[in-house]
């Protein structure tokens, strides 16, 4: 009695791992390919989410990250797996900081717990908010075409103050 005791005990928590590995609440996502321009010219690392009008068990939002030719593909719940028919509003986002993290990282081992790092977005305040961008996303059951965006103004340029740089903070 006691060794299926312990037999069960070992393979429940696998049992239940199997479980959660299924495909629950993908059934009915649709797959969304974009890309992502200024002016003719692709935007690289912008953050696009797409927020359900009308929120349901079945809508939630997705997100994607430009690449470095502008193109994206929506996520849901796995990644490029797509977004759930229906509408959407849509922002965009694409923040910078003024050191990386494997520099705040340094400027730890270094003593400096606590390092200067301004961020900041770079798409134009109205695309950052999904009530205010103007872009929405109709998705529909099966294949969409490709979703052309547009960003007429790009991106801004982005200048930090210098004391909150790497090499400002970094001990002589």
């Amino acid at each position: 009695m006691m060794k299926h005791f312990v037999t069960i005990t070992l393979l429940l928590p696998l049992l239940l791992l199997a479980a959660g590995c299924n495909n629950y609440g993908l059934k009915g996502l649709s797959p969304v390919k974009g890309t992502i321009m200024s002016n003719g010219t692709p935007l690289e690392g912008v953050i696009v989410s797409c927020f359900p009008v009308t929120p349901t068990s079945e809508a939630r939002t997705a997100t994607a990250r430009s690449a470095a030719d502008g193109t994206f593909a929506l996520t849901t719940l796995k990644p490029n797996d797509g977004a759930f028919p229906g509408e959407y509003r849509v922002a965009l986002s694409k923040n910078l900081a003024s050191m990386t993290f494997r520099q705040v990282q340094e400027l730890g081992g270094l003593g400096i717990r606590e390092p200067r790092v301004d961020t900041a977005d770079a798409v134009p305040e109205k695309y950052r908010n999904a009530e205010t961008s103007g872009l929405t996303l109709t998705v529909k059951a099966g294949r969409n075409p490709v979703w052309q965006i547009d960003v007429p103004e790009g991106l801004e340029e982005i200048t930090f103050d210098p004391k909150s740089s790497f090499e400002a903070q970094k001990p002589k």
